[in-house]
């Protein structure tokens, strides 16, 4: 599923490729598995989250983990930036998913 208006097109997956490229190698194993257009769920809140950066630690024993936009529970209106989310708590979103999480609206 994707997010309205960011569904990829050539330029956009050109682009992608081009920065992916440009990426330490622990920073791109993470990025080629998420995408900044696919909707994903937080495992542990059920939120629905976009992809919106991608950290890159200079301690080699640091783990990359993902900014992502979370959705609200008013839905995309009351949605926040959450940094730190280790990338193995988020999967796609799937069609079933709505039931999981509740909305307040």
């Amino acid at each position: 599923m994707y997010w309205p208006g960011y569904e990829p097109d050539d330029e956009k997956e050109r682009l992608w490729k081009e920065w992916l490229a440009e990426r330490p190698p622990d920073v791109r194993a993470v990025a080629e598995k998420f995408n900044p257009w696919t909707v994903y769920r937080h495992t542990v809140t059920n939120q629905r989250c976009q992809i919106q950066s991608f950290s890159e630690p200079e301690d080699p024993n640091e783990k990359v983990t993902v900014t992502a936009y979370v959705e609200g529970p008013m839905g995309p209106i009351m949605g926040h930036g959450v940094f730190g989310i280790p990338p193995e708590n988020l999967v796609p979103w799937e069609e079933g998913d709505e039931n999981r999480y509740l909305r307040l609206a």
